[in-house]
């Protein structure tokens, strides 16, 4: 700028006006330097955080195009896994129905297997059994050759074993005898004829086929006589049967006022203990070939316990069979010894055609004719009797009444 020269005050006053504006322009000059200088400073920040932005941007973006690439190989391995899940999905159920058909196949030729060898163990049974049957046959028939030869028999009943004489069997009729002859069929177990009975009456049973009426172990209690009685009827021995049906009825447990003996020997003991008169029915008509349970032999058995009941106080009733002395007896006692005794068989004739008389017939005693009031009237004679009971007994409408008759005197 030209330098202008005024004259005087005014040109001074110019002069230090524009000097302080000067300044002042100089000093907003700087200011603005400054100014210019922070805003350029701020500018280079912003400038420099925008480059720093951009980098982390373009990190950003390199991290994002980086993470689209790796979720882009996620997205195709899980593609690719997808697949192969769906392969291997595929391949199992093939697999699985190869495993079916296989088990099926499997199973199927289990089964022909099992069936053969069924068939071959169900031929080889047969032919063993065959052979163990044919085996069996021929020692069953050794066996049987043996019982029909041998001197003595092997019986197994009811698992026990029993050897016993041929000559046991061939003394009453029986079952043994047709089977040991060879006339029945039977079972043979062990060499022995095997019998599915009961054991326990057998030796009862072979007793009485060896000793008949003498056999000392035949049962007592009614219970045990009618089992016997049971094995009697299927061994088929018609004496055992006529002999348990006679100890039943004198067994009977209805008949409670008679004593009840299975010998003479213990009916002899008793009648020579006791401190009463003593009647004593023995019906032994066995050795008869009549029936024994005829009709007139149990109108005794009956009227025996009738009066049992009514007289019980006065007397003792024995009933025992007499085996060595065949018949129907009323006998009496007085102190052990024999007062009366009254036989009720026709001895006269034969035994084809044997006669039992009835209890209102009498007896046959000594060829006399003799009812049974008769010898109990007499007997209350003896007797120290009240006057009620010698009234009652004595009234012969009370035996008219017991024997279903007339009684004359």
């Amino acid at each position: 700028m030209a330098e202008m020269h005024l004259p005087g005050f005014a040109e001074r006053a110019r002069n230090g006006y524009m000097t302080n504006e000067l300044d002042d322009l100089k000093a907003a000059s700087r200011e603005a330097e400054f100014a210019a200088e922070r805003s350029a400073r701020r500018l280079e920040e912003e400038r420099a955080k925008l480059r720093q932005k951009e980098k982390e941007a373009a990190e950003l973006e390199s991290k994002l195009e980086q993470l689209q690439e790796d979720n882009n190989r996620s997205q195709l391995e899980l593609y690719r896994a997808q697949k192969d899940a769906e392969t291997a999905q595929a391949k199992l159920k093939d697999l699985d129905k190869f495993k079916e058909r296989v088990e099926e196949d499997h199973e199927k030729e289990i089964e022909k297997m099992k069936r053969k060898l069924e068939r071959e163990f169900s031929d080889q049974l047969e032919r063993r059994s065959e052979l163990l049957r044919a085996e069996q046959e021929e020692k069953d028939q050794s066996a049987r050759h043996r019982i029909h030869k041998g001197d003595n028999i092997p019986l197994l009943v009811g698992g026990r074993q029993f050897l016993e004489p041929r000559t046991t069997f061939d003394n009453l009729p029986n079952k043994f005898k047709r089977m040991i002859s060879g006339n029945e069929k039977y079972n043979i177990e062990n060499g022995s004829i095997r019998i599915d009975r009961n054991p326990k009456y057998f030796p009862a049973i072979l007793s009485f086929l060896r000793d008949g009426e003498k056999c000392s172990i035949l049962p007592e209690s009614e219970q045990e006589l009618k089992e016997l009685l049971e094995e009697a009827y299927f061994y088929e021995i018609p004496d055992l049967v006529k002999l348990a049906n006679e100890m039943i009825v004198l067994s009977s447990k209805e008949l409670g006022s008679v004593i009840h003996k299975k010998d003479l020997d213990q009916a002899n003991r008793f009648i020579g203990s006791s401190h009463k008169p003593v009647v004593h029915l023995s019906i032994n008509l066995k050795p008869f070939k009549k029936e024994f349970m005829s009709t007139a032999a149990m109108d005794h058995v009956e009227l025996f316990f009738k009066i049992s009941e009514s007289l019980k106080r006065h007397f003792n009733f024995l009933c025992a069979p007499d085996l060595k002395n065949p018949g129907l007896f009323w006998n009496f006692y007085d102190q052990g010894n024999l007062t009366h005794s009254l036989s009720f068989v026709d001895r006269t004739q034969d035994r084809e055609n044997l006669k039992v008389f009835s209890p209102s017939e009498g007896a046959r005693s000594l060829g006399e004719t003799r009812t049974i009031p008769e010898v109990f009237l007499a007997k209350f004679l003896t007797m120290n009797l009240s006057q009620s009971d010698q009234t009652r007994l004595v009234d012969l409408q009370f035996w008219r009444d017991l024997l279903d008759c007339d009684i004359h005197t």
